[in-house]
């Protein structure tokens, strides 16, 4: 039977917060089959999770999904991959790719991974976010916010910032200050 889908919605007084927590992959949610969703919080906040591999704070794997949507402020801070990819979120495989739009502010800050700071991407869809907020996010190889394998899209924002995302390496795999894109990784 077809797996149920998770929906984090609130009344527009509450608030889904997630910190502190850690897994082996996804500290705070794993999601194997399906949509994950995210919409109408006051405040959803993701920080200081953290992943021994992939994704600090969500890991959505090659047939789920993952929408954030309709929030007034949705935030993924201080989120951390040890070994791999995707300091926050994880969705390089997932099948719709991942939809982050009409949120009020969008901050992703301050994530960290060795590859790919706050997140790896296969398809994203950035679209009709109030503030679009991507700064101090750090790998120490390649893609010091993102990972883009497929598309990324922005738009209808009134505010995009990009704004000190690092990666830093000694070796020549070093790329990306802010985003990679390819097919490779």
């Amino acid at each position: 039977s077809p797996a149920a889908v998770p929906t984090i919605s609130q009344s527009s007084n509450n608030s889904a917060v997630f910190s502190d927590n850690n897994a082996l992959n996804g500290g705070v949610i794993y999601r194997k089959y399906g949509q994950l969703t995210f919409d109408n919080n006051k405040l959803l906040n993701f920080q200081n999770n953290t992943a021994t591999n992939y994704g600090g704070a969500i890991y959505c794997a090659t047939n789920a999904t993952l929408d954030v949507t309709d929030n007034e402020v949705a935030v993924f801070s201080g989120n951390s991959a040890g070994k791999y990819y995707g300091g926050a979120i994880y969705a390089q495989n997932s099948a719709a790719g991942t939809t982050l739009s009409h949120n009020g502010v969008l901050k992703i800050t301050d994530n960290s991974a060795k590859q790919y700071g706050a997140a790896q991407f296969g398809t994203v869809l950035f679209d009709n976010n109030t503030v679009l907020d991507v700064s101090r996010n750090s790998s120490t190889s390649a893609g010091g916010a993102f990972y883009v394998g497929t598309q990324m899209t922005i738009s209808n924002s009134q505010l995009v910032r990009f704004n000190e995302n690092k990666a830093k390496s000694t070796t020549s795999t070093q790329a990306g200050g802010a985003i990679e894109t390819g097919s490779s990784g």
